[in-house]
């Protein structure tokens, strides 16, 4: 038969002829193997092939050296365990020149677009390419120092940014090396264990006073009524700009006024009650429309979801010149200060802190004791009472001087 063993000129060695493929010109391309006693037991080891360089009297050396391993007892005897050191050595090499960049092409970034939403990797991937990888994408991950992040936090102050950017490249380089150490790409502990993050002060949030929100809306429903649909239902329910965009027409229960929040930062659901003017809007907007149960609430001119701040805003914002003579960009107005705007108002007519961190969707109690600790009222007490405030009834008091509050984020 074509495959059977042959032995060679060379004790412990022998070959098999493959049935078809070539080597040469016209021989046919041999497998070698070697056959050795250990411990009283025939072992048999493959090696190769021809065509790969093996030859009957590379396989006697081989055989050669793991006897005389075996005697000695200096190195592998059996070829298996020389293969496990060759690689373990590979692997060893690959880890030391494993680049950050190589490293965050292959791994991190497919990782992230797994586990994490469009938008949320994607700005880490802008904010990475921008400020991380011009510093140490090249540089093996095994010697990235701490010089070599200070060299990033400076790169960035210098190019005017804030501390915020500047803290969320640490975190990306963090997470970088955290998902490294997972996939056993890297050990020992992360290179941002080592520095100061930057000192991030949201002190003070910019909250809007009654007339200054009439303004807004009525800026925003003659430059685009979406704008002004999408600012509503922040300011009257304190949604996130991203709950609102990922509304579909199958979480707007209008009987009942609510509203399921799928897809919240914190990734839990909740419910949120509405006012008359959000469910009155709702209503005007699906009037004569045939719509789909998962259809976007809000779209794009392409039907698509909508990725960011709508641009009429902010020329809403310009126009109404609620950031005038502003130059502190932490007290400056954007569509997420409507729902700061929100917790404010329901801290001013008494509503709780436990019931405002709900109405919220907050985790802890940390964010929403920005607002006040004032008296205990339900949920949907408590919207009706923010909606009242939009209103102007006559028990809304007074909040002209509380559009700056401390304690934000």
């Amino acid at each position: 038969m074509a495959n059977k063993w042959h032995t060679t000129q060379f004790q412990g060695v022998r070959c098999r002829e493959h049935p078809t493929r070539k080597h040469g010109a016209v021989a046919k391309d041999k497998y070698f193997a070697i056959r050795y006693q250990r411990d009283g037991v025939r072992k048999e080891e493959g090696l190769g092939w021809a065509s790969e360089g093996w030859t009957a009297e590379r396989a006697a050396i081989e055989l050669a050296q793991l006897k005389k391993a075996h005697i000695t007892g200096d190195g592998p005897s059996r070829l298996k365990e020389k293969r496990r050191i060759i690689e373990e050595k590979e692997r060893a090499l690959e880890y030391d020149a494993l680049t950050v960049d190589t490293f965050y092409t292959k791994t991190y970034l497919p990782h992230a677009k797994r586990e994490k939403k469009e938008n949320t990797w994607s700005r880490e991937d802008n904010l990475y390419r921008l400020w991380v990888k011009p510093t140490i994408g090249t540089i093996p991950m095994k010697q990235v120092s701490q010089i070599h992040l200070e060299k990033i936090k400076k790169t960035t102050a210098d190019a005017g940014k804030a501390a915020r950017t500047i803290q969320y490249a640490m975190v990306i380089v963090r997470m970088i090396f955290n998902v490294a150490k997972m996939k056993g790409a890297y050990v020992g502990d992360s290179p941002t264990s080592r520095i100061n993050m930057p000192k991030v002060d949201n002190g003070r949030l910019r909250f809007l006073t009654q007339d200054e929100a009439h303004r807004l809306l009525d800026c925003l429903k003659l430059r685009d009524y979406q704008a002004y649909e999408m600012a509503l239902v922040s300011l009257l329910s304190g949604c996130r700009l991203g709950e609102i965009t990922s509304l579909c027409w199958q979480d707007v229960d209008q009987v009942n006024r609510t509203m399921a929040i799928r897809d919240a930062k914190n990734k839990t659901s909740r419910v949120v009650y509405l006012c008359n003017e959000i469910v009155d809007m709702f209503k005007a907007k699906r009037k004569g429309l045939v719509v789909k149960p998962g259809d976007l609430v809000f779209q794009d001119n392409k039907g698509r979801k909508i990725q960011k701040q709508p641009w009429a805003f902010r020329q809403a914002v310009r126009d109404t010149k609620l950031n005038e003579g502003i130059t502190d960009r932490r007290l400056k107005f954007t569509f997420h200060g409507l729902r700061h705007t929100y917790g404010s108002w329901a801290a001013q007519h008494g509503v709780d802190v436990l019931t405002i961190r709900d109405m919220l969707g907050q985790r802890t109690l940390v964010m929403a004791t920005r607002y006040a600790h004032l008296s205990a009222q339900a949920i949907k007490a408590g919207t009706d009472k923010v909606a009242g405030a939009f209103r102007g009834i006559a028990d809304a008091g007074d909040t002209t001087n509380l559009s700056i509050q401390n304690k934000g984020g």
